[in-house]
């Protein structure tokens, strides 16, 4: 029984470790809306070299790389449109793996189950709003013709997700930005061809 107990506790731990997204600092939003758009392509640009110098030896390890370059540019409130300056330095790479659309479901995947997971911090939340939002918003030319890219926005509206009062007290109180509507109103109107 207890050897049973600690590998569920060992593989709760690999995979809360394994993923940046689940507890990484560093992709906090609260982090990144200070940096300059030439420090966020120095941080972009340093994953996708390392990736690319990987990318022949190990595929996996190339698409881990640039999901996590991926997951900063995502993780940055886009107040200043940087987000769709910094996407082709990523997008390139992943499409040449046959991994973006992979990849971006994987982020998404991720940043709905901590949005539902009630034990999420606030801060780490609002992180998974922005995600979201800037998934969509960079998506959406494809929603309606690519069908990965709609699977990713059906995801999105089934979870159904509701803006809490902690995320909305934390945009506000931390960054003055405004709370996001509801990621999945936003993916219906979307596949809808809604304005």
């Amino acid at each position: 029984m207890k050897i049973r107990s600690l590998s569920k506790l060992f593989l709760i731990v690999l995979f809360c470790t394994a993923t940046p997204l689940l507890f990484g600092a560093d992709y906090l939003y609260s982090k990144l809306q200070m940096k300059s758009y030439d420090e966020m392509l120095n941080e972009v640009k340093a994953r996708v070299q390392k990736a690319e110098k990987e990318g022949n030896d190990d595929a996996d390890t190339a698409k881990k790389r640039l999901k996590d370059a991926l997951l900063l540019i995502l993780s940055r409130p886009d107040r200043d449109n940087m987000v769709s300056q910094l996407m082709p330095t990523v997008r390139g790479p992943l499409k040449n793996l046959d991994a973006f659309e992979e990849i971006a479901r994987e982020i998404t995947d991720e940043a709905v189950s901590k949005i539902k997971l009630k034990s999420t911090a606030p801060d780490l939340k609002a992180t998974c709003f922005i995600i979201l939002e800037n998934m969509m918003s960079e998506l959406k030319p494809d929603a309606q013709t690519n069908a990965g890219i709609k699977s990713i926005f059906e995801k999105i509206r089934d979870a159904k997700i509701v803006v809490g009062s902690d995320v909305k007290n934390e945009l506000r109180m931390r960054s003055s930005l405004k709370p996001p509507a509801s990621p999945s109103e936003i993916a219906t109107k979307i596949l809808t061809g809604a304005k």
